[in-house]
Parts: C-alpha cells; structure tokens; sequence
C-alpha cells in the first residue's frame, strides 16, 4: 500500500515537472504487471492528476490492458479528467466486436469451361453483396471474336444456387472452380476485342 501511494508522489512529480510520456509509461506499465490486482486503485488515482499528459498515459494503458473492468475505470478516469477541462482527444472504443455490426459479405466466385475446338469458354463470376444478394455476371469471350455473349444480373443468393445447378448439368464441356480475379480479368481481355487484333 505505501509503495503504491509513494510511486503515485513519484508520478505525479514526474508529470507537473513535465517530464516526457516516454519516461512515465514504462515504469506506470511495469507496475501494473508487477501488482495488477492494485490496477483500479492506481488509475483511479491518475484523475488527480489533471495534466495533459495523463489522458495519454491512460490511453496507453488503454491499448496493453485486456481486462474489461480495468479499461472501463480507464474510460471513467478519462471522463473525470474531462469534466475536469483535461483534453483528453478521443477514446479508442472497447475491443470486443459490437453485436450490431456490419454484414460481412462473402468471397466472390469464379467459374469457367475448358477452350472449346472454336476458342470459346463459359465464364461465370459471382460477386456476393453484404447482406443480401449477388451481382452474376455470365458470358463467352472468344480468341477470335472478343466477347461473343455476356449478361450480368442482380439475384439472390437461393437464384445464384439454381443457376449454377443448371449449368453444372446442363452444359456439355466441364466447370471448374477459378479465381475470381482471373475470370474478371479474362472478362476485361475479351472486351477489348479479338486476340488476333491485338
């Protein structure tokens, strides 16, 4: 308890004497990991300590501390010395993901057929939205003759299924799974014309 209440004297002679951040926070930092069970009581005692440099230290610690309940008393900490006229900037939020957030949407997909004996292939690229639905985009690029056929469509994820069924049975050469990036970039090849042009 005495080493405690001497180490706080020591800092807060350290920060009215305007000594750096870099000087204060390591040894702030090691004595947290030497008696975290003493962690509250010392940050707690950082906000009679209304220096700029205090919101720092507090941020700093902020980002080594995983304890729930220690960054929550840093964030209390950070409010007083505000109400205080401390700038304080902004707080880094808790770490834990919000439950409200955003949809991640999923990977996008590639597809395509061998070259036929006349230099087409069956392209098909799936671009899946956050949320709901799918951008499909479909078509046939030739060696010779550039894009022979593409369409491209928004459809739901259940369309996208059924369509791909379809085609998996239905057409006469084999689809392979490819990398998205390389079916886009065939796309981009075959728009700008034959192979033979270029």
């Amino acid at each position: 308890m005495e080493e405690i209440q001497e180490f706080m004297k020591k800092t807060r002679d350290l920060i009215r004497n305007g000594k750096p951040e870099e000087e204060i926070f390591p040894i702030l930092s090691s004595l947290l990991k030497e008696q975290p069970e003493a962690a509250e009581r010392i940050i707690g005692d950082l906000a009679d300590i209304p220096h700029e440099t205090t919101p720092h230290l507090l941020q700093r610690m902020m980002e080594e501390i995983d304890d729930k309940r220690i960054r929550k008393t840093i964030r209390r900490v950070l409010y007083r010395l505000k109400s205080k006229g401390v700038p304080v900037g902004e707080v880094h939020p808790d770490r834990g993901q919000s439950v409200l957030r955003p949809s991640q949407a999923e990977p996008p997909q590639g597809y395509a057929t061998g070259i036929d004996p006349i230099g087409q292939r069956l392209l098909v690229l799936i671009v899946p939205h956050a949320g709901r639905g799918c951008t499909l985009l479909h078509g046939v690029p030739s060696d010779t003759e550039g894009l022979v056929n593409f369409v491209g469509a928004e459809m739901t994820r259940k369309e996208v299924r059924a369509f791909l069924d379809h085609l998996f049975e239905e057409n006469p050469f084999p689809m392979v799974e490819m990398d998205p990036s390389y079916v886009a970039s065939l796309f981009s090849h075959a728009t700008n014309g034959p192979l033979k042009e270029r």
